[in-house]
């Protein structure tokens, strides 16, 4: 139940391994994600415009194909700001 939130400012791969880490110590993959995603955003004060995909909020997201731990080292595709970028 504890909420946890995932970042690097180093290389962009560090992101996934972190999260590949904190899977294997047992974190379910459904909160791994989160705390890549809406969680982080909650705890930099951030989730009102990013963090998540909805109406009115910040539309930059990767689009992943395959086990999204090993995927975020293979990014298909990004959208900034709601255009193809990538």
């Amino acid at each position: 139940g504890l909420k946890f939130g995932i970042g690097t400012d180093g290389l962009h791969q560090g992101l996934a391994q972190e999260a590949c880490y904190i899977s294997g110590l047992g974190a379910k993959n459904r909160d791994v994600l989160a705390g890549i995603t809406i969680n982080a955003a909650r705890i930099c004060g951030a989730d009102k415009s990013t963090g998540s995909i909805a109406e009115g909020k910040a539309a930059d997201f990767a689009v992943l194909e395959g086990n999204p731990f090993e995927a975020l080292k293979k990014v298909t595709s990004v959208i900034q700001d709601g255009t193809i970028i990538f």
